[in-house]
């Protein structure tokens, strides 16, 4: 007799894998989306306290200053970062305030 696996084993694994991707995956999805928006959180609560710091000792726009000196994406989905006066925090437009 020979060893070995047939076609119909091989097909049952594979469909039985392709089902266990498809309940797992909307979970992973969600915990990506969620690391992101702390990501982004975590980068504007930094900018924030940057302003803070840097405020005593710099003339001009000290939030434009902040946001230029941000290295690379301050939002991991790329949204637009920008400073609320009134709040006096930086503001993502997909996440929102701190």
């Amino acid at each position: 007799m020979k060893k070995g696996f047939t076609l119909v084993e091989i097909v049952v694994v594979i469909a039985i894998l392709a089902v266990m991707v498809l309940l797992v995956s909307p979970e992973v999805m969600k915990l990506i989306t969620s690391s992101e928006g702390q990501v982004c959180s975590d980068h504007r609560k930094a900018l924030t306290s940057e302003y803070f710091a840097l405020r005593p000792y710099t003339s001009g726009n000290v939030a434009t200053t902040v946001l230029n000196n941000a290295e690379g994406s301050i939002c991991p989905d790329g949204a637009t970062v920008y400073f609320d006066t009134s709040l006096q925090v930086f503001v993502c437009e997909k996440h929102g305030s701190n």
